[in-house]
């Protein structure tokens, strides 16, 4: 982000929409690298949230010390939090999980996943708020067309 503040993505260069729109681009996914992977918590997801504020403070071209609202800014730009953020994420791995195609590796490894028991294991992965959602809506009576993505707005309009 330092990188693209330097060269005119910020406020005051490209105007906070592109910078917030390169920040989503470029240096979101590096930061969410792997996460659907993790089981986070509250504690664990605290830097991730950190690191996502000081890269808003670097697209309003202030220093990281300075007292800005980034919890603002971040809501009009329609940015979820880290921990969002990684529900999505999980839940959109899970989904690709089931729908890939018999011969995959992975899929020829989840009955093994599933009865593996450590912390990080499936059975913990699966337990994703979002994905539970996505799941009661593929079971009522008139289920929507894309459960999840209707699950993923639900959870982003709590």
């Amino acid at each position: 982000m330092r990188a693209l503040r330097e060269s005119g993505v910020h406020m005051y260069g490209f105007g906070l929409t592109s910078a917030i729109r390169a920040y989503k681009i470029f240096v979101r996914p590096i930061i969410e690298y792997g996460v659907a992977l993790c089981n986070l918590t509250a504690v664990t997801v605290q830097p991730l949230e950190n690191t996502q504020k000081q890269c808003l403070r670097m697209c309003l071209r202030r220093k990281h010390t300075s007292p800005v609202g980034t919890i603002q800014i971040a809501s009009l730009a329609g940015l979820p939090t880290m921990y969002s953020r990684y529900q999505i994420l999980q839940a959109k791995f899970i989904k690709r999980a089931y729908s890939l195609p018999s011969g995959t590796l992975l899929k020829t490894m989840l009955p093994d996943i599933a009865a593996f028991r450590s912390p990080y294991a499936w059975s913990k992965i699966r337990l994703n708020a979002i994905w539970r959602v996505s799941l009661r809506l593929q079971r009522s009576p008139e289920p929507p067309k894309d459960c999840l993505m209707r699950a993923i707005v639900d959870h982003l309009q709590e």
